[in-house]
């Protein structure tokens, strides 16, 4: 395993990032750091991101009803 430059901006200080998991250690991807962490960023939102903005969705619905019943009660009491 020889090591690469960054395959995005081709700094030669890289580190093997395996995207695939590591059931082929041998297979990496070569990042430098700041894009070794951007990747783990985008990995974390495509394994999270759809429970996230699930999470969002109702977080909003439920700040919504509490909005509409304080002003129901404003109504209804002054």
């Amino acid at each position: 395993l020889v090591r690469q430059a960054c395959e995005t901006c081709m700094n030669p200080r890289t580190h093997g990032h395996h995207a695939w998991g590591y059931a082929d250690p041998l297979k990496v991807r070569w990042l430098c750091s700041l894009h070794h962490g951007w990747a783990h960023l985008e990995e974390h939102h495509r394994r999270f991101g759809e429970a996230m903005q699930r999470d969002h969705q109702q977080a909003r619905a439920i700040a919504e009803a509490l909005a509409t019943a304080a002003r129901e009660s404003e109504r209804r009491y002054g």
